[in-house]
């Protein structure tokens, strides 16, 4: 909800607020302004997939999105240099037209738009994206693994294939991942007993500009409760789906009638205040699109049945141990180039201090029959021994396998871990190729509760509820500084205060010329007005009002 909000100067500040019609961010954005030609299974009604920048979609969920990346391929870049980087422009038609000899039906929304990716994740420390476990360590390596932030349409004829240099990362290591499917029997299956997916990559470098995004641990969001995926379903450029939670009987995930597709795993879903709750991971069973008259359309449904279960979204408690702001990763890796011949046991030592809070195995190989392979890890002097479920999932030949672990949590982190590795057929088939151990340390307890942050001058608003916070008897305001550019504020005369841990501020003139209102200024802590949507650095004179304050002016974000 947008609030125009004109400061007036009396004795004491207050805001004349006059509302502009839009509606509240727990309620409908407004009329969906596309034609209703469904979406994923448990759609229920319009079809309610936005372009990031419609301005129906709430700011709350746009700033989501600078902290929301496409995960692709690097097959899929075009080209690179120092500057840029382009996308393959293969449309959505075109790769289901190669996978399933069929084209899209002609009334398919988003049919032409270029596609590149294939999941979606999301930033959770300054170099940690958490995604689904299923989109990791399957048919793309981690080293052919790349993640682009921003990959989003301003308005209907953008294509979104190009993007700045710096938007671009790479998988440097699998840190976490737990992904059970092929260890589930089809009777827990049938019994809706659904499996552990999440993972954690560590990119090739900080992400700069953008901020990780707040995760709450606690019990998931109530039933008929508005929550919004912000991701990139079929790979093509970012899209905000709002819906509501129709189940929350299983602890380990819920059900939502969220309106997703293939390439929304590992998609954040937040409620309205922007706070992680979950990470989409399982559409409704089957195809996300279905044969009609010799082309394919997205299936609909009326509503969440038998014929559509919901789209489920996983609790993120695996997450946990990935967000002490203190935590510390270590890794080391082997190539034993060895082969199992009925066992194999390998050392690898990790140097680091502190406790535990995660432990990660990561493994190249080679088998005839996976399913027959057993893994064991032990730390070497410790009473903990953690057996690792065969990797079932994999078919013969090439084997890639990646488990984490929390057996260990607590234990000081250096120390030898010892793998032994089982072939139960013992036809000397197996080998080992590559070996890595990743762990994690730190000082603050594993089941941290990650709240959002504080909201103060800077914080981006759709409206003065946004914005909680007083200071000096005047409430914390919702402002429009730019065109579109809306942040918290309090009013002010020459000077302004600042807190710890936010951008200082500096006093400017608001709409009217004869108030003032804190403006916040380019730093550090907002990544130089990059985690306030569509502003930019601008010089702006010193508001003095009344206040002895001297003339100056200074740069602000607007």
């Amino acid at each position: 909800m947008r609030i125009r909000c004109t400061l007036i100067l009396s004795v004491l500040f207050f805001a004349a607020c006059a509302d502009e019609g839009t509606a509240p961010v727990d309620e409908d954005w407004g009329s969906t302004p596309y034609v209703d030609t469904g979406g994923k299974g448990d759609l229920i009604g319009g079809d309610s997939r936005f372009e990031v920048h419609d301005p129906n979609v709430p700011q709350v969920y746009r700033q989501v999105a600078e902290s929301t990346a496409l995960i692709f391929s690097t097959l899929n870049i075009a080209d690179i240099d120092a500057n840029t980087i382009r996308l393959n422009s293969r449309t959505m038609n075109q790769k289901k037209l190669q996978s399933e000899g069929m084209p899209l039906c002609s009334t398919e929304r988003f049919r032409d738009d270029a596609a590149p990716g294939y999941c979606t994740g999301f930033l959770i420390g300054p170099d940690l994206v958490a995604t689904a476990g299923h989109c990791v360590n399957g048919h793309t390596l981690c080293q052919n693994m790349a993640f682009a932030f921003g990959f989003s349409k301003d308005n209907p004829s953008d294509t979104a294939l190009t993007l700045p240099r710096e938007d671009f990362y790479r998988c440097e290591t699998i840190v976490g991942q737990e992904y059970d499917q092929g260890e589930q029997t089809l009777q827990e299956f049938a019994n809706g007993e659904l499996w552990q997916d999440w993972a954690v990559i560590k990119l090739d470098r900080p992400v700069t500009g953008r901020r990780p995004l707040p995760v709450d641990l606690s019990a998931s969001p109530a039933v008929g409760e508005s929550v919004t995926a912000v991701g990139h379903p079929s790979g093509l450029a970012m899209k905000v789906t709002r819906g509501k939670v129709v189940s929350n009987a299983n602890p380990e995930y819920y059900t939502t009638d969220l309106d997703i597709y293939k390439g929304n795993s590992g998609s954040p879903v937040v409620d309205t205040s922007g706070v992680v709750r979950g990470i989409v991971v399982r559409g409704s069973g089957g195809a996300s699109f279905i044969e009609n008259n010799g082309c394919l359309e997205s299936k609909v449904c009326d509503a969440v049945g038998p014929r559509c279960l919901g789209n489920q979204v996983l609790h993120p408690k695996g997450l946990a141990g990935y967000l002490p702001t203190d935590l510390r990763i270590h890794t080391n890796f082997d190539r034993p180039q060895a082969r199992v011949r009925g066992s194999l046991e390998h050392d690898i030592h990790i140097d680091a201090n502190g406790p535990l809070t995660f432990v990660t195995m990561n493994m190249n190989g080679f088998s005839m029959d996976p399913k027959k392979l057993k893994f064991e890890l032990t730390k070497v002097g410790s009473n903990t021994t953690l057996l690792m479920e065969r990797p079932k999932k994999f078919n013969k030949g090439t084997t890639r396998y990646t488990r984490t672990t929390t057996a260990f949590n607590g234990q000081d982190a250096e120390g030898t871990y010892r793998l032994r590795i089982t072939d139960l057929d013992g036809d000397a088939s197996a080998r080992v190729d590559w070996l890595q151990i990743v762990v994690g340390t730190s000082q603050r307890p594993v089941d941290v509760v990650e709240t959002r942050p504080a909201a103060w001058v800077g914080t981006a608003c759709d409206s003065d509820s946004d914005c909680d916070f007083s200071e000096s008897g005047s409430p914390g305001l919702c402002f429009e500084f730019g065109s579109g550019v809306s942040y918290c504020t309090v009013p002010c005369e020459g000077f302004c205060p600042d807190r710890a841990g936010h951008a200082t501020t500096f006093c400017v003139a608001s709409d009217s010329d004869q108030t003032g209102v804190c403006a916040s200024r380019p730093a550090a802590e907002n990544a130089f007005c990059a985690t306030i949507p569509g502003s930019r650095e601008v010089d702006r004179e010193r508001f003095i009002g009344s206040s002895s304050a001297p003339a100056t002016s200074r740069s602000v974000c607007e």
